[in-house]
Order: C-alpha cells, then sequence, then structure tokens
C-alpha cells in the first residue's frame, strides 16, 4: 500500500487513506476499487440537481461519478432497474371549460402559474417534475411525505379560483426506463386515481403512516379502477382549510 499523502480533492468527507488492516478486509471483500475525478463529482452534483432538485455534498456524489466516469467497469445489471418511488399525477379539472368562457391567453396565463408554482414547490419538497402533461403533471417522489405536501398545496393554492386541482399518488416499485421515465403498477394506479378524483380531492394510494402531520384523512373509499378491478384502502385526503 502507498498511502495517499494530503490528498487534494473536493470530496473533503472521503480524505482517509486504508490502514494495511482495512485494505486487507476490502480486498477479501471488494471486486474492485474505482476512482473518478473532481471534474466527474462535479458533473454528478449537477446532473443530481437538475433531475432531482436535491443538492448534495461532493462525497455524496462520488458513486454517480463512479458510474458516469467508468461505465464499462461496472458489473453488469439488469437492463431495468426497479426502484421504490411515490408518483403523483396533478390534474387542472375544469381547464377545457376555462379555455373556452375565458379565451386561450388567459388559460396560458393560468397554465404558467400552475406549472410556476408546481416547479417551485417541487424543488423545496425535493420532489422531481418527471413530465408536463398538458393541463396537469406527473411527479416523483422519493418518499411520500412530500409529494402528499404538494399535492396539498397545489389543492389549497388554486382553492378560490374557478379551476380546481385534483391529485392521485401511489407508491411501490416501478422500472427506471430510460433513465427518466417509469414502468410499473403505482404509475398507473396513480394516474388512474388522478383521473377517478373529484375537483379539489386528493386520492392516494400510500401508508398512512408517511402523511403529513397536517394532511387530514377524511377516510378510505373503495373504487372500481378500469383495468385493475375493485381497489380498497384508498385514502381520501384533504388540506388543511
Amino acid at each position: 500500500i502507498h498511502p495517499s499523502v494530503n490528498p487534494t480533492t473536493i470530496a473533503d468527507g472521503l480524505l482517509t487513506s486504508l490502514s494495511n488492516r482495512t485494505f486487507r478486509i476490502l480486498s477479501s471483500t471488494l471486486r474492485g476499487i474505482l476512482t473518478v475525478s473532481d471534474d466527474s463529482i462535479i458533473r454528478s452534483m449537477r446532473l443530481i440537481w437538475e433531475r432531482m432538485k436535491i443538492v448534495v455534498e461532493p462525497s455524496g456524489a462520488v458513486p454517480l461519478a463512479a458510474v458516469l466516469e467508468h461505465p464499462d467497469d461496472l458489473p453488469p445489471e439488469a437492463p431495468h432497474p426497479t426502484l421504490v418511488r411515490t408518483f403523483c399525477f396533478v390534474d387542472l379539472s375544469g381547464f377545457t371549460r376555462y379555455t373556452r368562457e375565458h379565451g386561450p391567453h388567459e388559460a396560458v396565463r393560468l397554465l404558467e402559474e400552475f406549472r410556476a408554482v408546481t416547479r417551485s414547490n417541487a424543488a423545496q419538497r425535493g420532489v422531481r417534475v418527471a413530465k408536463w402533461l398538458g393541463d396537469g403533471a406527473m411527479l416523483v417522489s422519493t418518499e411520500a411525505g412530500p409529494a402528499v405536501a404538494l399535492g396539498a398545496h397545489l389543492v389549497t393554492h388554486f382553492a378560490h379560483t374557478e379551476i380546481a386541482i385534483r391529485v392521485g399518488l401511489a407508491s411501490g416499485e416501478a422500472l427506471l426506463f430510460e433513465g427518466d421515465d417509469y414502468i410499473g403498477e403505482p404509475v398507473n394506479m396513480a394516474a388512474k386515481l388522478c383521473a377517478a378524483a373529484k375537483p379539489r380531492e386528493i386520492l392516494a394510494d400510500v401508508d398512512v403512516d408517511d402523511l403529513p402531520e397536517w394532511v387530514e384523512v377524511a377516510g378510505d373509499v373503495e373504487l372500481e379502477i378500469r383495468n385493475m378491478g375493485r381497489i380498497g384502502g384508498i385514502l381520501r385526503l384533504r388540506p388543511p382549510r
């Protein structure tokens, strides 16, 4: 072993050297060790911020930097990783009628407000806007609480306008497809719950223990979901009045 002396790196949380003992232990359990450059770490930090709206310190971005810098040196994995996520679909209920009554220019102004509020609050809560869906949005979160809080905030924000927000959420495993899309039952469930929700209503297939304290559970319902059958235990949520 040739210990690193005064290593210079932005990943200051990893400024350490291996002793003979730790190197022997790692040699018996690891298949290899990858090194990464500061440029890759910075690129990873930027990518995490752009895609997930999360600020991470340099040391926390090192694993992603290794994936980006050494894609051919990584062990083979399943082509589509399985991830546990909470999916949230949000829809502007009555947008077609609003456009007809107020004209396209006013409708665009409202849509711009919806996207700005969604984008801002998603960034604050660590929720990612996966895609815009015309007069709606698909959001993805690593936890249910922030996604529910975002949905409740949007319902409250537009509560006193002519437009009503409706929200559907579901948590579970989904396949990551082409780097930024998701395939799986919770994605479909969240979309269908959004479609089934009434104006200013939140329907969620999530664990009640994951809900923010200020979001009220108005009850649970059983719904007939197209191509899924009858599903019970769906939470009807309500933001504070």
